[in-house]
């Protein structure tokens, strides 16, 4: 499972977002890097970057990419969101990092936890091998378990309140 997860779970979402935006094939690597980089903790091979400026190089990148397709539409979702005329730049950008980020981060969790599931019950494989109608549901039920999202943590960098709610540093 541990290799699934540092190996396939980044490869396989990365590449169908970036296929479904319009990103260059020749780009895609250095997307899925940055996006790594920027939202899963300090990555050794950018030891001269931080995660903010890994984020900010991918929105330059989408909004190149946006100017790109204003001049030569494609048959991507950057394109649909550039003809989008209620849509401005910055708003089209910021779509584009919205579904790269969410595309990305929370599917590759939930491949992730398909194959640990699979691998602490293999009657689960078993089932769908036998009764193949039932993979919408047993997919379904699969992401629910893994709850992605559930497992993002926020620490907060110093003392604060939010309502009446004391909330400590760390």
């Amino acid at each position: 499972v541990t290799d699934i997860a540092r190996t396939l779970g980044p490869r396989i979402p990365a590449a169908t977002v970036c296929g479904i935006l319009g990103v260059p094939l020749r780009s895609r690597e250095r997307m899925i890097a940055l996006t790594n980089h920027a939202f899963g903790g300090e990555d050794p091979d950018f030891a001269a970057m931080t995660p903010l400026e890994a984020h900010v190089e991918m929105l330059d990148f989408f909004g190149e990419l946006a100017e790109q397709r204003a001049h030569d539409p494609r048959e991507d979702l950057v394109t649909a969101l550039v003809r989008d005329e209620s849509l401005g730049h910055d708003e089209v950008v910021r779509n584009c990092d919205n579904v790269l980020i969410g595309g990305n981060e929370t599917t590759r969790h939930a491949l992730a936890g398909v194959f640990h599931a699979i691998a602490l019950d293999p009657t689960v494989l078993e089932h769908v091998r036998r009764d193949p109608e039932d993979i919408d549901a047993v997919v379904d039920e699969l992401v629910r378990w893994t709850s992605p999202a559930a497992h993002v943590l926020r620490v907060a960098t110093s003392d604060t309140t939010i309502g009446d709610e004391q909330i400590r540093e760390g």
